[in-house]
């Protein structure tokens, strides 16, 4: 199990060993080959080591799939949204104009559509492992208390390599991976997980240019900053979103609503197997 692991790491230990400056100057787009290759590894070890489908992950009823897309989507917008409200109306964000004054960036245009493949890419290659393959593999075993301190534990690793790493985000990528969790498992795959991770990295990054647990985008539709004297606590500062308490208290709600899913959707399937989606984990 270690070594599976720490294969599927790839990609984050790549992220975080390859220079600053490659980051900077082409995004999550030009490390995107990292995680190609975790997806890669992926469906090798379940096609030939475990002899089953890839779609098993967590791929299943594709019928259902936009739904749940456009939900993940939906709520990863709300979420930012909150924290940008609130940083705004505090004076703890602001938004930067061009040198001509005006508040969209076009020249970002074709950038935000090439980075929202590559954060797909990106955060599907973390999920798979995090929440569809760990799932799979500690639910069944340890119960939900047990899958949820693995894909903590994973998911937190892979994001403190970041020199503005501290307590706020801990607590945050902890929460994050409860909500991730329990989502997978009410839902019964990862469609909606991964549209509501790649939509959260996405639209920090590429539509309002905040930094992406601690990375700085490169280009952006729109440029948040943090203001002089800001709250860190308030603004996430050099990390962003996700080292803010704001975040912090959506995640909070969301847990608490993705947990509530979870024990409806485990008692719906108590009393009819066939009327909900089938669990993550019981793959063939």
């Amino acid at each position: 199990m270690l070594i599976t692991v720490a294969l599927f790491q790839t990609g984050p230990v790549l992220r975080a060993l390859l220079p600053a400056e490659l980051f900077e100057q082409g995004g999550v787009a030009a490390i995107t080959p990292a995680f190609l290759v975790v997806w890669l590894l992926l469906w090798l070890w379940l096609r030939f080591k475990e002899r089953r489908p890839f779609a098993s992950i967590g791929f299943r009823e594709p019928s259902r799939a936009g739904f749940r897309v456009a939900r993940g989507a939906g709520i990863a917008l709300a979420q930012l949204a909150v924290y940008l409200v609130v940083g705004l109306a505090t004076g703890s964000l602001v938004f930067a104009t061009t040198a001509s004054g005006e508040l969209v960036h076009t020249q970002a245009l074709g950038w935000v559509f090439v980075a929202l493949v590559a954060f797909a890419v990106q955060s599907g290659a973390e999920e798979i492992v995090a929440r569809g393959y760990l799932v799979q593999v500690w639910y069944p075993k340890t119960g939900v208390l047990g899958a949820l301190i693995v894909s903590a534990v994973y998911f937190t690793v892979g994001h403190s390599f970041s020199e503005e790493f501290s307590l706020l985000p801990i607590i945050d990528m902890t929460l994050y991976s409860v909500v991730a969790v329990f989502w997978v498992l009410a839902e019964g795959g990862l469609w909606g997980l991964i549209a509501y991770h790649a939509t959260w990295n996405w639209a920090q990054g590429s539509l309002f240019g905040i930094s992406v647990s601690g990375q700085e985008p490169p280009n952006s539709l729109f440029v948040v900053n943090v203001t002089s004297g800001a709250d860190p606590v308030l603004s996430g500062g050099d990390y962003g979103a996700e080292g803010s308490l704001v975040d912090i208290v959506v995640l909070l709600v969301l847990a608490a609503c993705a947990a509530w899913a979870w024990r409806r959707a485990t008692a719906a399937r108590s009393l009819s197997p066939h009327s909900a989606s089938p669990h993550p984990a019981e793959a063939p």
